[in-house]
């Protein structure tokens, strides 16, 4: 398994991996996969070279023989500076090892090194394995709640990690 950041020629991979996570998981994410289906593949482009590039907003590739089946998002909220970590997903035949602690670990290292020191993290309240998971990272719900972009009948809540 190799772990890396996303690069500027990735513009195919991000897609995939994004129509792929919202296929498995619409529940979890705050976008809709007929919004990403929509989206121009320029917008894929632009999103790659930014986060090859990018001291603010970056995302990490999780991959086996060269094929990508991981992914997560780290960046700086602007104006507040708050540092996030979004968009985790993990092809069903991956999880339950370690692939997702290690692109938890290595988007939370990121940050850290650009002057982290807590990590943010909204997690859909009907994602009760996000849940789970983000606990036994010490991850804390900080109470703050907010109707899911994707669907504001249901919540998502704001858990936080002090680097």
């Amino acid at each position: 398994m190799l772990i890396r950041r996303t690069e500027k020629d990735d513009a195919q991979i991000i897609r995939d991996l994004r129509i792929a996570a919202l296929s498995d998981a619409p529940y979890a994410f705050g976008t809709k996969l007929e919004d990403v289906l929509r989206e121009p593949f320029e917008k894929f482009i632009s999103d790659a070279v930014r986060h090859s590039e990018s001291d603010v907003s970056t995302s990490f590739i999780a991959l086996s023989k060269n094929e990508p089946f991981g992914m997560i998002g780290a960046f700086f909220e602007q104006p507040s500076q708050r540092a996030f970590i979004c968009s985790l997903w993990v092809k069903d035949t991956y999880r339950g090892g370690v692939v997702g602690s290690s692109l938890l670990r290595t988007a939370i290292n990121w940050l850290a090194k650009r002057g982290a020191q807590e990590c943010h993290a909204w997690v859909a309240d009907l994602n009760s394995r996000a849940i789970k998971f983000y606990g036994t990272h010490n991850f804390l719900n900080s109470g703050i709640a907010q109707s899911l972009p994707s669907n504001p009948l249901d919540f998502e809540h704001l858990y936080v990690l002090k680097i």
